[in-house]
């Protein structure tokens, strides 16, 4: 059994966690990424002052066209499920998405967490996770 791959990273945004929130849930969809398909929310609800959100998104591959060949027609398009929850109390947004087709060739889970540190400065830690098979 092979162990799993990981990478982490840190970024500070010198912006307020509520700036950094609001531009992540304006990334999809929006008029200048051509590449996103559709967006579809599924699930919201609150609880204990959380906002938990369940969406699908679907793309275009962004496969190279000399490696398209290897792709089957029914995966031209990549489906995306990403699930969210945004805790304005305690200044926390942790997005994770995974890819639900395309696992042929690898399961990516990604995990963003948003922190507010200071007034006008949200740290996000990024890690993506590639489990074995």
């Amino acid at each position: 059994m092979t162990s799993p791959k990981y990478f982490i990273n840190w970024t500070t945004f010198k912006k307020s966690w509520e700036d950094v929130t609001v531009a992540h849930w304006l990334k999809y969809p929006n008029p200048f990424s051509n590449h996103v398909l559709s967006e579809d929310v599924v699930e919201r609800r609150i609880e204990d002052g959380k906002l938990y959100t369940v969406r699908f998104i679907v793309k275009k591959q962004r496969i190279p066209a000399s490696l398209m060949w290897m792709v089957p027609a029914k995966h031209k398009a990549c489906y995306v499920k990403e699930t969210s929850v945004i805790d304005p109390v305690n200044q926390e947004c942790t997005i994770t998405t995974e890819n639900l087709n395309c696992r042929f060739i690898s399961l990516v889970i990604e995990t963003l967490r948003y922190k507010g540190v200071k007034l006008c400065e949200t740290v996000m830690e990024r890690e993506l996770v590639f489990p074995p098979e």
